[in-house]
């Protein structure tokens, strides 16, 4: 495994109380996923409890993609509801099944560089890592050398995996219908 670095120090929460649909934010998640061509969702979370007259769950929902061979973005969601109520209401003459409760999320994602171990200059016992890296990290066409350099990988990595991030805490709370002030 490569260096991991989080996007940013601490997750980005959402905290909500009151009427959501929680569906739908399932949806969004998923479709988002699916937009950014993350692979291998998985939920390895996902507990549900129900006492008295309201329930309670936490999930956690992780994907990752594979941005170049030397690249991968993780984007974990964990969530937690409580106090829920699942209510049936009518919008425009339909009707919808929503949520009435407390719901948080805390939104995580990670850059891993060298991922694969590829470019582990110790492993391949290299006497000059910088040449090696140099040379394994450009792609030679026509005499010229073309490609990212490891600082312009490591911006456009750390720059990428934010802008998902904040791309999906918008979304969230669009969904939710939640002001920033």
């Amino acid at each position: 495994m490569g260096k991991s670095i989080p996007a940013f120090e601490d997750p980005l929460i959402i905290r909500y109380r009151g009427t959501y649909d929680y569906d739908g934010i399932m949806t969004l998640i998923r479709k988002f996923f699916s937009e950014y061509y993350f692979e291998n969702i998985t939920e390895p979370k996902f507990k549900f409890k129900y006492s008295g007259d309201s329930a309670e769950m936490d999930i956690r929902i992780k994907a990752f993609r594979l941005v170049s061979h030397y690249i991968k973005v993780t984007l974990q969601i964990d969530g937690h509801t409580w106090g829920t109520k699942r209510k049936t209401i009518k919008i425009d003459g339909k009707k919808k099944v929503v949520t009435d409760g407390k719901i948080q999320l805390f939104l995580n994602a990670t850059v891993e560089f060298d991922y694969s171990n590829m470019f582990d200059t110790e492993k391949r016992k290299v006497k000059n890592p910088d040449k090696f890296l140099l040379e394994w990290m450009h792609t030679r066409l026509d005499n010229d050398w073309k490609g990212m350099q490891y600082g312009q990988n490591y911006s456009d990595g750390i720059t990428f995996v934010r802008s998902i991030i904040l791309d999906i805490d918008r979304r969230i709370k669009k969904h939710l219908r939640m002001e920033c002030v």
